[in-house]
């Protein structure tokens, strides 16, 4: 009985059971957000969500603490401003000033633009997904990793996040809905290399009690 105890807690010193299932959920952080609020001219190029387009068209930069979740459904985007969208999140944000926040978020057709560009530092390594009806860019450590840069419908893109700098640029173009919503799984923790070789060992010290404690 001894034996089986020391056993069981060497497993968990390991990290034996630190790889099991984990919950997903929206990614939640303190953010630093730059946006850019333009008239993409009818192009659709111009509505891309890229860095070109958000540092040509910059405004302004704020903070957004809370998660990704935010999802505006189908009301007007004549009326819909980039304040409404943000408070659809369950976030809050400061620094956005009263002009900008005002402003419309996107119209049709590829006329009204929003570019976000949302950062993060010593964010923890996960497995996601991006839910977004207009385009996304997603970079790790600086690296471009996805690249779903064009307006479209409701999709989601799945993605690897390694842990350090996260950066997403999100562009709301051609009218509600406006949906960027971003989960993840946090990566599982790898087994330490030398876990057979501990196993083997502590198999060998039972195989040892066995033959001790068997009569004569």
């Amino acid at each position: 009985m001894a034996f089986k105890a020391s056993l069981f807690g060497a497993l968990m010193a390991t990290g034996l059971f630190a790889g099991g299932a984990q919950a997903t959920t929206f990614l939640t952080g303190t953010f630093e957000v730059a946006v850019a609020n333009y008239d993409a001219g009818g192009d659709r190029g111009k509505a891309f969500a890229s860095a070109a387009n958000l540092a040509q068209n910059f405004d302004e930069f704020f903070t957004y603490t809370g998660a990704l979740d935010f999802n505006v459904g189908s009301g007007s985007s004549a009326t819909t401003t980039i304040a409404d969208f943000l408070n659809s999140g369950s976030g809050t944000f400061s620094g956005l000033s009263a002009p900008l926040g005002a402003a419309i978020l996107s119209t049709p057709t590829w006329r009204n633009t929003t570019v976000f560009g949302f950062r993060a530092f010593d964010l923890g390594g996960f497995v996601g997904n991006i839910r977004h009806d207009d385009g996304v860019r997603f970079f790790d450590n600086g690296v471009r990793e996805l690249n779903a840069p064009a307006p479209t419908t409701a999709i989601n893109s799945a993605f690897d996040f390694s842990g350090g700098t996260f950066q997403l640029l999100y562009a709301a173009a051609n009218g509600n809905p406006s949906i960027l919503e971003v989960t993840g799984t946090p990566a599982p923790i790898p087994l330490p290399a030398a876990l057979p070789l501990l196993l083997a060992g502590l198999g060998g010290l039972g195989l040892m009690r066995r033959r001790k404690n068997k009569p004569a």
